[in-house]
């Protein structure tokens, strides 16, 4: 039987397609798919919150301060670090602000250890004294925050016998101003009460001296 020309072109043209239209996957001789089909590989970029510091970094900077050293008479130890920042001028400047908020949480601790409460707050720490005669070590570098270069600079803090007096001279100072308020009060408050009772024994006095005088004597 013969095979009519126009049906055999037709099957040849339905058959062409699954042979070519698609690509087949080719398995590997371990049963894993061609490398093609293989998952992207991950970026070598570092996340832009990842901060990768030099080798050179001083490891006292990690190092953090027990304010319960001053008891045994040791000196107190603080390390104190700006952060990454964008220039190494902020970041100086950042560091002697976060010193300085170092010594007053360390005043506010010493403050701590009266029974009466004091505003320790009102304490002023001056920059130029942490910054001649507390920073002991100071360290500027720079840190790498994913493919951003910025500036770190640090600094360890040494608080001795002596800067705990000069310290521990400010909270009682302090101190003594909170009683001399709290007297300067109670006295003005004396005060107010005496003028009060003399205005008060005045005005009942003149107001008794108003009565007698308009009482008629029954003897006249």
């Amino acid at each position: 039987m013969m095979t009519h020309p126009f049906k055999l072109v037709a099957v040849l043209c339905l058959a062409l397609p699954f042979s070519f239209g698609s690509p087949a996957v080719a398995d590997t001789d371990d049963g894993k798919t061609s490398k093609g089909d293989q998952a992207p590989a991950e970026l070598s970029v570092a996340p832009l919150d990842h901060i990768d510091y030099p080798l050179d970094r001083p490891p006292w900077i990690e190092d953090t301060g027990d304010y319960l050293d001053a008891s045994e008479g040791k000196d107190v130890l603080i390390a104190v670090t700006s952060g990454p920042a964008p220039s190494p001028e902020i970041a100086v400047e950042i560091m002697h602000v976060m010193a300085r908020g170092a010594v007053e949480n360390y005043v506010d601790r010493l403050g701590q250890n009266y029974s009466e409460p004091i505003d320790t707050d009102a304490i002023t720490i001056d920059m130029d004294w942490v910054r001649n005669e507390l920073i002991g070590r100071q360290y500027d570098g720079t840190v790498t925050s994913g493919e951003l270069v910025q500036y770190e600079s640090a600094c360890l803090l040494r608080i001795d016998a002596s800067h705990r007096q000069t310290l521990d001279r400010l909270v009682q100072n302090q101190r003594l101003m909170h009683r001399m308020a709290a007297v300067g009060v109670v006295s003005v408050l004396c005060l107010l009460g005496l003028l009060g009772g003399s205005i008060f024994f005045g005005w009942a006095s003149s107001r008794q001296n108003t009565n007698r005088a308009a009482t008629p004597n029954p003897l006249v």
